[in-house]
């Protein structure tokens, strides 16, 4: 799949790593080169099949959508964001079967952060991940489905204090 994921005007690639249990995202240089392979976590044994970029929430960034043939499910794992309001998009990752959410900042030239690790309840199993302005503070916060138990965890964000 090819899309700008981080609005810097040069296309991304975005890849399902066959026999593997993630995906990669080779963001775009303005030389024309690409970064070295971001790889972002499927869950166990999910071998992710086939891949879709989209808007889905309304929130003008892109969505990518990951099919697993093994477990036959759909998951909307990660969200381009701009979760901190300092105008560069963040990307925000489900990590699936894993108790916790994570936060690459974005440094404005198509480079991220480390991974913010984000704690979640402990039953925590990844079904869907929206971004919205759920407390009307202006900064992103995260909704995340969770599919193993029929609620909602929300995630209220506060602008980032570190560099």
């Amino acid at each position: 799949m090819i899309k700008d994921l981080n609005k810097d005007k040069y296309f991304d690639f975005i890849v399902t790593n066959s026999g593997t249990n993630n995906i990669g995202i080779f963001f775009g240089k303005k030389n024309g080169r690409f970064s070295d392979q971001m790889m972002l976590y499927t869950g166990v044994n999910s071998l992710p099949t086939s891949i879709d970029i989209n808007h889905l929430n309304d929130d003008t960034y892109f969505d990518i959508v990951v099919y697993s043939s093994t477990t036959n499910y759909i998951y909307v794992f990660l969200v381009i964001g701009d979760i901190d309001n300092d105008f560069y998009s963040d990307i925000i990752v489900g990590n699936n079967q894993i108790p916790n959410l994570g936060i690459f900042y974005g440094n404005g030239n198509g480079k991220f952060s480390k991974q913010m690790i984000f704690y979640t309840n402990k039953n925590f199993n990844l079904h869907f991940l929206i971004t919205n302005h759920f407390n009307h503070d202006n900064l992103l916060d995260i909704a995340v489905v969770n599919q193993d138990y029929n609620y909602i965890d929300i995630v209220l964000t506060k602008k980032r204090l570190w560099i």
